[in-house]
């Protein structure tokens, strides 16, 4: 019998002006797999979708990370969200 896990692991940048790297360790967990990941984000960071412009912050697929047998690095451009789920 096997037994899995799914995380989901939400993460953020607020800083306007820089990137961010975020390296997560899984504290000995084996990561398997990364089921999906999505961005959400904008061109600036006070943008907010309205009924006449509804496709300023959207969500976008993401790539912008490594995966290694118990660690994910994580690359996110200014005032984004990311949500990744591992296995």
């Amino acid at each position: 019998m096997s037994f899995f896990q799914v995380e989901d692991l939400n993460i953020s940048n607020f800083i306007p002006l820089k990137d961010v790297v975020i390296q997560i360790n899984m504290n000995g967990g084996t990561i398997k797999n990364v089921n999906f990941a999505t961005l959400l984000a904008s061109k600036a960071f006070n943008l907010i979708n309205t009924f006449d412009k509804n496709d300023l912050v959207k969500p976008s697929k993401f790539t912008g990370y490594k995966l290694s047998k118990t660690i994910i690095k994580v690359k996110l451009a200014p005032h984004t969200i990311g949500v990744l789920e591992v296995e």
